[in-house]
């Protein structure tokens, strides 16, 4: 891995612990970190009393150029997606748990939480 890759990484494994900490703050917890299925995966899942939600965490070192929630696009909304539907087959009992689903976006810049976005997208079958 090149130098540039390596900062890159090592900035969003911080960022991810930046947004852990900030939602264990809020009182959310925390079901799974990191969710992965073969096309897609979802930084955080929380149950925030009876809301279920899908966090997709986006950073950027520096507050200069694209804000990080452009980034999500089509494909990644249609990953996060399909994500979330395995994530609930596997888990049916927190479905009967919750009251509301849904994605939210947590922006970090630098060192720190920039922006929480609630209700980013919602999920349609297309």
């Amino acid at each position: 891995m090149n130098q540039k890759r390596r900062i890159a990484y090592e900035y969003g494994i911080n960022s991810e612990n930046i947004a852990e900490q900030y939602c264990l703050r809020r009182g959310d917890t925390i079901l799974a970190k990191n969710f992965r299925v073969r096309r897609g995966e979802i930084d955080l899942i929380l149950l925030r009393e009876k809301f279920l939600i899908f966090l997709e965490v986006k950073s950027r070192l520096d507050a200069e150029g694209i804000h990080p929630g452009y980034s999500i696009g089509y494909k990644k909304r249609r990953s996060l997606t399909m994500a979330a539907e395995l994530f609930l087959l596997k888990n049916p009992g927190i479905v009967r748990a919750v009251r509301e689903m849904r994605f939210d976006l947590l922006c970090i810049t630098g060192e720190r939480v920039s922006e929480y976005r609630e209700g980013i997208f919602f999920s349609t079958k297309e």
